[in-house]
């Protein structure tokens, strides 16, 4: 995933139902819980894309900042989690809170660095627990 810019959609036969291109270099597609929403990071756009899981036309789009790569994502609560990659080659941990009229994007507090984006991933015991090689950075 990630080199072709596309996503794509498919039914449980493998017939393709849907593409979306516009998006070099996405990474890291997570759909909500319910189902309706496909979010992608793209780290190229600094951004977090949101799109309608029916169709995968954009819904909305979440401006994680200039200096921010995102590039994995994880849902716990009403946040989106996200891995990240700095200008300055350290990696964090953000996040993207949907609650309410505008959602937010916080980035971490720069206490941990990583030394590169971290992996995430969720599961009901476990919110939001790194996993992979991405280690805290000696810097």
């Amino acid at each position: 995933m990630g080199c072709t810019g596309k996503i794509v959609q498919a039914d449980y036969a493998g017939v393709v139902t849907a593409t979306r291109e516009g998006y070099p270099g996405v990474e890291n597609l997570l759909l909500s819980a319910d189902g309706q929403r496909l979010f992608a990071a793209w780290p190229g756009g600094h951004a977090i894309v949101a799109l309608d899981a029916a169709n995968l036309s954009e819904v909305a789009r979440y401006e994680v900042g200039a200096d921010v790569s995102p590039h994995t994502l994880a849902a716990a609560g009403d946040r989106i989690w996200f891995g990240y990659q700095a200008a300055s080659d350290e990696g964090g941990i953000g996040s993207l809170d949907l609650r309410g009229e505008s959602p937010a994007v916080t980035l971490d507090d720069g206490a941990e660095k990583w030394a590169d984006a971290p992996r995430l991933a969720t599961a009901a015991n476990r919110p939001a627990s790194t996993s992979g090689p991405s280690r805290p950075s000696s810097r």
